[in-house]
C-alpha cells in the first residue's frame, strides 16, 4: 500500500486567536491520539499540507509522521477532518496512532472496472455499496477494492461473498449483501388523458321568494281588499244622501 511521510510541529498556543492566525497562514491545526497514547496538538505548515492534498486526505493511507524535536516516527492514519463550509478547505485534522502489528477496521472504497454487457444491452448498473468494511493490519490496507463488471448481464448481481481480499484481510460486511446489480430500466406508462365531455347549458332558475317577500306580498293583498270594501261603503253613503234629498 501507499505510504507517505509528513512533518508536523507541536502546537503550544491554543484558542481561537492562535488557531485563526494559523489558518490565515494556510497551515492546519491537528491532533494526534490513539490507544494508550497521550494526545498531542500539532500544526502542519503550508508547504507540508501539499503532502496531504496529493493523497486527497485519504483515510486509508498509512502516514509516517515526523514530529519536530522527536527521534521516532509515528505511524498514523487520518481518522477525521473538518472542511470549511464556504471555502471547502480542510481546517482541522484528527490523526490516530496505530500499531503496525495490530489489526484495525477501515472502510475501503469500491472501484468498478469496465462496462457491463448488460448496460450495453440497455440495462442499468445499480451500485448499492460504495465501500467495504475491512479488517487488517495497517500495512495491508488496500487502496481500493476493484470489481470487473465487463461480463455482467441484465439480472446479474455481485455479492460480498464474490469478493476476494488479500491474505490476512477480512471483509466485515455480511456475505449476502449485494454490492451491485444490472437491472432492467423501468418504463413509466403515461396516464391516458381524459377528454372532458360536452357541458350542459346552465339553467337559470327563478330566485325563490324569501319569507320577508311573502309577508310583504300578503300585506299588500290585504290592504288592497280593505280599500275596495271602504270604497263600496262610501258609495252606499252617497247614494243614501241622494235618496234623502229627493
Amino acid at each position: 500500500m501507499e505510504r507517505v511521510e509528513l512533518t508536523v510541529e507541536k502546537r503550544e498556543e491554543m484558542g481561537k486567536g492562535p488557531v485563526g492566525r494559523l489558518r490565515k497562514a494556510k497551515s492546519i491545526p491537528a491532533i494526534i491520539y490513539g490507544k494508550k497514547f497521550t494526545p498531542i496538538n500539532v500544526k502542519i505548515d503550508n508547504k507540508n499540507v501539499m503532502v496531504l492534498k496529493k493523497i486527497d486526505y485519504s483515510e486509508n493511507t498509512l502516514i509516517s509522521l515526523i514530529l519536530k524535536g522527536a527521534s521516532d516516527k509515528l505511524s498514523v492514519l487520518i481518522k477525521d477532518f473538518q472542511i470549511h463550509p464556504l471555502t471547502e478547505e480542510v481546517v482541522h485534522i484528527d490523526f490516530i496512532n496505530v500499531s503496525l502489528t495490530d489489526k484495525i477496521k477501515v472502510k475501503v472504497p469500491i472501484h468498478l472496472k469496465g462496462e457491463a454487457e448488460g448496460v450495453k444491452a440497455g440495462g442499468i448498473l445499480e451500485s448499492i455499496l460504495k465501500d467495504l468494511d475491512i479488517e487488517c493490519v495497517p500495512t495491508a490496507i488496500p487502496e481500493s477494492i476493484e470489481i470487473d463488471v465487463t461480463a455482467l448481464k441484465v439480472g446479474d448481481n455481485i455479492h460480498v461473498s464474490d469478493i476476494a481480499v488479500p491474505v490476512g484481510s477480512k471483509i466485515l460486511n455480511p456475505e449476502k449483501d449485494v454490492i451491485l446489480s444490472i437491472v432492467v430500466p423501468v418504463v413509466e406508462e403515461e396516464a391516458a388523458a381524459v377528454e372532458p365531455g360536452p357541458t350542459e347549458p346552465e339553467v337559470i332558475k327563478e330566485k325563490p321568494k324569501t319569507e320577508e317577500g311573502k309577508e310583504e306580498g300578503a300585506k299588500e293583498g290585504k290592504e288592497g281588499k280593505e280599500g275596495k270594501e271602504e270604497k263600496k261603503k262610501e258609495e252606499k253613503k252617497d247614494e243614501k244622501k241622494k235618496d234623502d234629498k229627493k
